[in-house]
């Protein structure tokens, strides 16, 4: 065989094979191409699937948060509104008439006693209301009651502005408006708070 075709020959399977081979990078590059494109996609549904997730866990942590943020806004109106009812109950005590007001402090002052022989120790702001007429007054319903009607009232305030305490012995029972407020609160606020949120 002449050298010619010899070269021909070898040029021609050379470039078979350059093309076999090129032809097979093409394959595998567009099998690469093709995994490529399968795992970006792959990967970008995990990552929208996980943004989604995140997106809504952080929708209800929002949703929550205002829920809650909601709830205590609410929850401090109420009791704005349950404070200014009962300082207007307050308010009303305080302001009530002579009368009504010795009627109240009677009726406290009986519902007090235990022996009636204790000693009606006034607070500063009450002792022109609180006077030895109205003593007087308590001590005939105590004997009616079958109680001794012996209640006496102290020349010296009491440490408090308001109400009265008694005391007999070393046991001191507080009546200050302070502390029946208090105790009208606890026992009325449930009714009260349903009353007017209900």
């Amino acid at each position: 065989m002449p050298l010619e075709k010899i070269l021909e020959k070898i040029i021609h399977d050379s470039d078979k094979e350059i093309r076999k081979i090129i032809d097979e990078a093409e394959s595998r590059a567009s099998q690469i191409i093709e995994e490529g494109k399968r795992e970006a996609e792959r990967v970008v549904g995990e990552l929208t699937r996980e943004g989604i997730e995140n997106a809504r866990k952080g929708g209800e942590r929002i949703v929550t948060l205002a829920s809650l943020e909601s709830r205590k806004r609410i929850l401090g109106e109420k009791q704005r509104i349950l404070g200014e009812v009962y300082q207007e109950v307050e308010k009303r005590i305080r302001n009530l008439n002579g009368r009504d007001y010795r009627k109240l402090v009677n009726r406290i002052m009986l519902e007090s006693c235990q022996s009636g022989e204790e000693l009606v120790v006034v607070g500063k702001n009450d002792r022109k209301r609180i006077n030895q007429e109205l003593i007087n007054s308590v001590n005939a319903e105590l004997v009616k009651a079958g109680k001794k009607g012996k209640l006496k009232l102290s020349p010296e305030p009491a440490s408090i502005p308001d109400g009265f305490i008694l005391k007999s012995g070393k046991i001191e029972i507080s009546n200050s408006w302070e502390n029946i407020l208090r105790s009208l609160r606890e026992k009325t606020e449930e009714e009260v708070i349903k009353l007017l949120f209900t």
